[in-house]
């Protein structure tokens, strides 16, 4: 049973899913502090709305899996060979990969469905849209995963439209009283989480070409991309300022975080080193894990 539980973390590729977890873990502190006093806090809809969450984040991976699987040449491989490995020892097949799929994407449903319940008609259009994104990204004629726009999608999905409808599971109607330029407050995880996706691209470029799948990298190079990792970098601390300008954060000590421009700089010029799968690109990981995780204490001392 170990064995089958090892798998499947490998499988939806869990130890990922930190890309996921910290917005959900900014949006929810956020709320808690900054809009609770008005409004409460549904704590049942904040734990739907994360295993909801987490279940799709996990299927829209076992999908990517599924379709690389079938995708694949004979001269190389997109899929992971410990993967086809262990599926040989345990016996796995590929009906049985679809099976992980379809019970993750139902169970992401049956809670979605319960959360618009508890909630209001935005969550559902946004998760619906989330879903949408999701799906499109590897499964379908054109996958968004095949193409130079797979680093605005995932950006700006996981790091954008999934904290905000953590504060919007919170209301049992649309909450217009929210300000849409909140949004703001969000925007440095896009970025980062677009730098993820880059700089995985980067290590699989030649990899990617072969099997058809033109990145963003494919078109504008290495080395452009590799300076579009800074520039994310330099985007992303820079709507701390924004956001402490417009008044979403309302410490001046919130500023500090700008400061953070340095160990982001030098994690990105250890990965332009080697640009490596194995060797280098943990530092971009450790770039959105590091700024997460002190943008969530900022959130959690300052407020």
């Amino acid at each position: 049973m170990l064995k089958y539980i090892k798998y499947f973390v490998k499988y939806v590729e869990l130890n990922t899913k930190v890309a996921s977890f910290f917005p959900f873990m900014i949006a929810m502190f956020y709320y808690i502090f900054y809009f609770s006093d008005d409004n409460g806090i549904n704590y049942v809809n904040f734990v739907i709305y994360f295993i909801a969450m987490l279940c799709f984040d996990m299927a829209t991976t076992s999908i990517n899996h599924y379709v690389a699987f079938h995708k694949e040449k004979d001269d190389i491989s997109l899929y992971d060979d410990d993967t086809l490995r262990q599926m040989k020892e345990l016996n796995i097949t590929m009906k049985d990969n679809l099976a992980i799929t379809i019970v993750l994407l139902s169970i992401a449903t049956i809670l979605g469905v319960i959360l618009v319940i508890n909630s209001n008609i935005a969550v559902l259009l946004l998760g619906g849209l989330c879903f949408l994104i999701g799906i499109s990204y590897s499964y379908g004629p054109k996958p968004i995963a095949y193409g130079p726009l797979g680093e605005v999608f995932s950006g700006a999905t996981m790091g954008g439209i999934l904290p905000v409808i953590v504060l919007f599971t919170q209301y049992d109607h649309i909450p217009f009283e929210l300000n849409p330029l909140l949004v703001v407050v969000f925007i440095p995880l896009t970025f980062l989480i677009a730098n993820i996706l880059l700089a995985n691209n980067i290590c699989d470029l030649e990899k990617d070409e072969n099997n058809n799948r033109f990145t963003l990298t494919h078109y504008i190079g290495k080395k452009w991309a590799v300076r579009g990792l800074y520039l994310s970098n330099l985007i992303a601390v820079s709507f701390i300022a924004v956001s402490y300008t417009l008044g979403f954060l309302d410490s001046q000590w919130y500023l500090l975080l700008c400061l953070m421009i340095a160990p982001l700089t030098l994690n990105t010029m250890m990965f332009s080193k080697k640009l490596s799968k194995q060797e280098s690109f943990p530092f971009i990981i450790k770039n959105f894990i590091m700024f997460s995780v002190f943008y969530l204490m900022a959130i959690l001392l300052l407020k």
